[in-house]
């Protein structure tokens, strides 16, 4: 009998300090505005879709995340991190999907007519374009039957499938 290797990805949530950030929060009246997803215990390889500069808020695209983005100022992001155990197969599958598109990280766009289109309940797809939450559900997806890859999310309402594998909240 073949034993089951199970693994861990964590999603991160955050509310992070910065302009775009806050102006998002008070749009939205969210308690989240961004969300990121990583195959390491200490977050320092995360993977999401985002400003590409943080002084540039309309360039964005596929990054790699690291803790180092959720400050701004000595002003830390309020984040929960959540862990979902999958099986080692589906781990390899998820973390592979992130490494090739971050391979291929200059043909992706972040999706700011999708953003947009938030406000109205609906999402846009464009081929190689996500929002943030848009890739954090897509990655989500193999993992989770819940998850519909190609559903309409809100940071928050992602947050809401997840909030019951929190492991930290705080800055």
């Amino acid at each position: 009998m073949c034993e089951v290797i199970m693994k861990d990805i964590f999603i991160v949530f955050s509310a992070t300090p910065y302009k775009m950030g806050k102006f998002i929060r008070f749009f939205t009246k969210a308690k989240f505005n961004h969300v990121s997803v990583s195959f390491d215990r200490d977050l320092f390889n995360a993977y999401t879709f985002a400003r590409r500069y943080i002084d540039t808020p309309f360039f964005g695209g596929f990054i790699k995340d690291s803790p180092a983005r959720y400050f701004y100022k000595n002003q830390p992001a309020d984040v929960t991190v959540c862990k979902t155990e999958v099986d080692d197969g589906v781990f390899e599958n998820m973390k592979a999907v992130c490494e090739k598109m971050y391979a291929e990280h200059e043909e992706y766009l972040y999706n700011f007519f999708s953003a947009v289109s938030y406000v109205f309940g609906r999402r846009i797809f464009i081929d190689k374009a996500y929002t943030c939450v848009e890739f954090a559900a897509y990655i989500l997806s193999f993992a989770d039957s819940e998850i519909n890859k190609d559903g309409f999310y809100t940071v928050d309402g992602l947050f809401e499938v997840s909030k019951d594998r929190a492991v930290y909240s705080g800055p």
